[in-house]
């Protein structure tokens, strides 16, 4: 990761942190609605009471605080220094960590059973790096589980609805898909407690499932999510799916 990326991203997360984790503590992020319920689809049953589980990019702390209550041993790992003081607030008894994801050395090689990393990749200029560090402190044969914003729907980057007179959506148009690039993200969203911005990764599908192959890991599950925390099908997301999740198995 070049350092000037990274000191960029921990000072905008830095100052995004408070907003952040009001955003997500308050139940304000409609987003996690969608993702939640399909990311606790695809974990592994658990064996034993000991597994580990290593949250990259865990922000606030919510899915290490999620694992945690599954019942695994979690370590969360995250660039922002707010971020990581946040998440040790809302819970002392987790290893937390702040860290560049793509140089996690204080982790032991071959020590998680699981790995989650939720929304981070889109976050992270070193893709390959990241992975790369995810493929050395994971176990043989454990459990990858990625989310991101569907590349081909990536809003307003990649396209968005166009609407008839009346505003209603009639289809959603798409284009540039294949250019790959840094992207400004505006959150600037009423519900924030105050706006903020940051950069992300435009890839396309076949970036990331290539740099997954590519670092042994055996894509054997994708979910395009719609459905809502209580089973109902979100008819937007139906329409056109905001994020894709992917579980692979390190071979």
């Amino acid at each position: 990761m070049p350092e000037d990326d990274k000191s960029t991203i921990r000072k905008q997360w830095n100052f995004a942190a408070d907003s952040w984790s009001d955003f997500v503590g308050t139940g304000k992020d409609s987003g996690k609605k969608i993702i939640v319920p399909g990311i606790v689809s695809m974990l592994p049953e658990k064996k034993n009471t000991k597994e580990k589980a290593l949250d990259v990019c865990c922000g606030e702390g919510y899915y290490s605080r999620l694992l945690k209550e599954r019942g695994y041993q979690v370590t969360g790992v995250d660039i922002s220094e707010k971020m990581i003081e946040i998440a040790m607030e809302k819970s002392g008894d987790i290893d937390y960590h702040c860290s560049d994801a793509a140089d996690m050395s204080f982790l032991k090689a071959n020590s998680f059973d699981l790995v989650l990393c939720s929304m981070g990749l889109i976050d992270t200029p070193d893709l390959e790096g990241t992975l790369k560090e995810v493929n050395r402190v994971i176990i043989t044969g454990g459990c990858l589980i990625i989310s991101i914003i569907h590349p081909c729907f990536d809003r307003p980057r990649t396209g968005n609805w166009v609407r008839d007179e009346e505003g209603r959506k009639l289809h959603f148009k798409i284009d540039n898909y294949m250019k790959e690039e840094t992207i400004t993200i505006n959150w600037d969203m009423k519900r924030l407690k105050y706006p903020f911005e940051t950069i992300g990764y435009h890839r396309t599908i076949s970036t990331y499932l290539n740099a997954l192959i590519d670092n042994n890991f055996q894509i054997d599950r994708m979910l395009e999510p719609c459905l809502k925390e209580n089973g109902e099908i979100d008819q937007e997301e139906f329409r056109v799916p905001n994020f894709l999740i992917i579980r692979c198995k390190k071979e």
